[in-house]
Formats: structure tokens, C-alpha cells, sequence
């Protein structure tokens, strides 16, 4: 179900297009304008320096569209006139931007180590009074420790809190 994803639901909502917009518009004011600028050469766009790649979710690529609005704004302010920046994607089982937890080795290698280190095993018993409580709250998420026979919420469940 889309609208139940992690990272948000599966269409760039009209706020998260002006905020594109808007990021575009202060990369444009850093890097591409006067003064200080440090890419002169893209005031315009340019099919031979710019190449644009963005994972396939929809609301992905309208975050690249709605940023290359503000890098590349139309002159006139007329936005049928905007400039047409092709955006590329790779299909979903080659793609490793976003949901590099599906497709990539070295990520799930990255997190077993860090869900097995010491650091993270301390955070969890410093939290465990809060991953109790999370247990009574979503006992399907819970798990009981053997030895106190109480019932908590394993930390590396709690996605990117840590």
C-alpha cells in the first residue's frame, strides 16, 4: 500500500513541489549565480553537463522536475516555457537510491554490524524502559526477553531511530 510507505506516500505532494522548487532556487543562488558562483557555465541548462538521475517512484522524479524548476527557472516567468530537463530512471530492481535495504549487499552488511555492536546493544538497554512501553502499545512488533520474561520492542525494529 503506497500510502503506508516509510519514506512517504507514493505522489510529490503540492508542498513537497514548492519545497523542490524552492531548493532548486538556492542551489541556483549559490552555485550558479554571481557572486562567487561556482558552476558559471550552468546559469543555463546544458544537455552536454547536466544529466539528471532519479529513482522510479513517481513522486522521485517529480522532485527532480519540480527541482530543476528552481535551478532553471523560465526567464520570463511564463512556466510553459520552462526549460524541458529530461529526467532518467533505472527500473525498480536495479535501483539502489532509495530502497537500497531491498538491493544492497553492502548495506545489510553495514546494518548487521552496526545491530550487533556494542553501541547499539547499550542504546537498547538504555532504552528499554521506552521499548517496553512500545510493546504493550504494538504487541505484534514485541518480543520477550528470556531471562527477565518481559516484553519489549527490539530496537533494530524501530527503522532509522538509532
Amino acid at each position: 500500500d503506497p500510502s503506508t510507505l516509510g519514506e512517504g506516500g507514493a505522489q510529490l505532494t503540492a508542498e513537497g513541489e514548492s519545497q523542490m522548487v524552492g531548493l532548486g532556487a538556492q542551489l541556483r543562488a549559490h552555485y550558479l549565480l554571481p557572486p562567487g558562483a561556482l558552476l558559471p557555465e550552468l546559469t543555463a541548462y546544458s544537455a552536454e553537463d547536466v544529466w539528471l538521475l532519479s529513482s522510479a517512484p513517481d513522486r522521485a522524479i517529480a522532485s527532480a522536475m519540480s527541482l530543476v524548476d528552481g535551478l532553471w527557472p523560465p526567464s520570463n516567468g511564463d512556466q510553459y516555457e520552462a526549460t524541458q530537463v529530461p529526467v532518467h530512471s533505472l527500473p525498480a530492481r536495479h535501483d539502489i537510491t532509495i530502497r537500497a535495504y531491498h538491493s544492497c549487499p553492502a548495506y545489510h552488511d553495514d546494518l548487521e554490524a552496526l545491530y550487533t555492536s556494542r553501541a547499539f546493544e547499550e542504546e537498547e538497554g538504555r532504552s528499554l524502559s521506552l521499548l517496553e512501553t512500545l510493546a504493550e502499545e504494538f504487541p505484534s512488533e514485541a518480543v520477550v526477553d528470556a531471562e527477565e520474561q518481559v516484553a519489549y520492542v527490539p530496537l533494530n525494529r524501530l527503522w532509522n531511530v538509532f
